[in-house]
């Protein structure tokens, strides 16, 4: 809303929603705030550039997979200070058009990695190995 949002603008989802439908609203998204994986790995291949709230090394990993490391935030161990939070958005706000196409080609480069994964393990489950 500080950010020019108009509050009915803005979706929150309902917790009965399946991951589909949940994968759908964040598509939708100009920006996403998320301490959730899942979350973040709906959105990478959406193109929806998002800061990461990182309480677990999964997180952390993920993003830097992607080459994102700069919109991590570590919520680990303390609570991240209210301004660093706000100037971070606003920062990812005012590039968000640039870090979507950015993070296509990440996603598309990591999708093509765990295909030719999925592909190595199987031909290794057909011969046995």
């Amino acid at each position: 809303v500080e950010m020019g949002v108009r509050d009915e603008a803005m979706l929150r989802a309902q917790p009965e929603h399946t991951p589909g439908r949940l994968a759908g609203y964040v598509g939708k998204a100009d920006m996403l705030v998320s301490m959730r994986l899942h979350a973040l790995i709906f959105a990478a291949p959406q193109g929806v550039p998002s800061i990461a709230l990182s309480y677990a090394r999964k997180v952390r990993g993920f993003m830097s997979e992607l080459g994102f490391e700069r919109w991590v935030v570590e919520i680990e161990r303390k609570m991240p200070d209210p301004d660093e939070m706000v100037a971070k958005m606003r920062a990812l706000w005012a590039v968000r058009k640039e870090e979507s196409a950015r993070l296509l080609e990440a996603a598309h480069v990591m999708e093509q990695a765990a295909n030719a994964d999925d592909a190595a393990i199987i031909r290794a489950l057909e011969n046995g190995e």
